[in-house]
Formats: structure tokens, sequence, C-alpha cells
């Protein structure tokens, strides 16, 4: 799925999925343990086997935002949610094909 460039985006996933497929700038994440610790790890591509950026835990009942982040990921986002009880909401910017 590509956004339009230029627009923050906003997708919230509660299972592994690929956020974005191509260049785009990671602005920030949130994770949310929901009834249960929570668990996930980020990658810059579009599998788990990519490189992975960050890898994000939190205990049951709590969320841990990061914002402001701005890296640039080359070949898209993929998020690999590690527990059925964790929620994510990832923030990203579409950067222009050249």
């Amino acid at each position: 799925m590509q956004d339009k460039e230029n627009v923050i985006v906003t997708r919230h996933i509660t299972s592994n999925t690929i956020i974005n497929i191509g260049q785009c700038l990671f602005v920030g994440i949130s994770v949310s343990g929901d009834g249960a610790n929570g668990d996930c790890d980020v990658y810059d591509g579009t599998n788990a086997k990519a490189i992975k950026k960050f890898h994000i835990e939190v205990l049951s009942g709590t969320t841990h935002s990061i914002s402001g982040i701005l890296t640039k990921f080359s070949k898209g986002i993929y998020i690999v949610v590690n527990a059925v009880t964790t929620n994510v909401s990832c923030d990203y910017i579409v950067l222009p094909r050249k």
C-alpha cells in the first residue's frame, strides 16, 4: 500500500504488517501492552530478514511512545508484533521516488 507523499501517515496494527514499501521517513511509534506485556520489532524492508532498526517492549497496561525519530528507511517499514496483546501505531512520511 502506498500513501501520498509529504503527509504524515499513521497506521494502527495488531499483527505482523508491511507498513510501507519504498523510501520513507519514520516519524514515531507507540506500543501498548493490552492485558499482558507487549513487544515489537521494526525493520527497514518488507520482511523480518531486513535490517532491524528498533525493538520495543512494554509492560501490561502501559504504552510507550517515541516521536520525532525522523529516521530514513530505504526499503520500507515492516513491523513484527511479537504478542497478540500488542497494539502498535506507526507514523511515517512517504519520500518521493527518484
